[in-house]
């Protein structure tokens, strides 16, 4: 994966995301739902940085939940994966006390003793065990549960 910024002529910037064949066929077109929601995020802060102000912003708070939801998951895969984990280390990395990190495992909520739905997706791609909603872009995010309730 590699990923460019390029400044243009008339001020405004190109950001690219190549995807290797591999890495395009294992993400399977979530990226795109990832980025929408980010997307939206980004015009909020444009608006704030602008000084423009915005009608509605449920958008924008529905879509921040959902992208820190699926990022939730991957954090959790890779909390999960990592044998070399040590609270403090954890804690330097998610910007945390010790103790709290400590607690959190100690609790198992950190990661969750199940795997979470938004974890099984992350390392799955399988969007069925997901909450059933829509992207941005009309693309059914869990396409079978709208199936099954046709």
């Amino acid at each position: 994966m590699e990923m460019h910024r390029a400044d243009l002529p008339d001020g405004g910037a190109e950001v690219t995301i190549r995807f290797t064949p591999r890495e395009a066929e294992a993400l399977g077109g979530d990226e795109m739902e990832l980025l929408e929601r980010l997307g939206r995020g980004l015009w909020a802060m444009v608006d704030w940085r602008t000084g423009r102000n915005r009608e509605e912003w449920w958008p924008v708070i529905l879509d921040a939940a959902r992208l820190i939801k699926r990022l939730e998951g991957v954090r959790d895969a890779a909390v999960r994966d990592n044998p070399t984990n040590t609270h403090g280390k954890l804690a330097a990395w998610l910007g945390r006390p010790r103790q709290t990190i400590a607690s959190q495992q100690r609790a198992g909520t950190l990661p969750p003793v199940e795997q979470t739905p938004e974890e099984q997706w992350a390392r799955t791609g399988d969007r069925t065990v997901l909450p059933r909603w829509a992207s941005l872009s009309g693309r059914v995010t869990n396409e079978i549960d709208d199936q099954r309730a046709r």
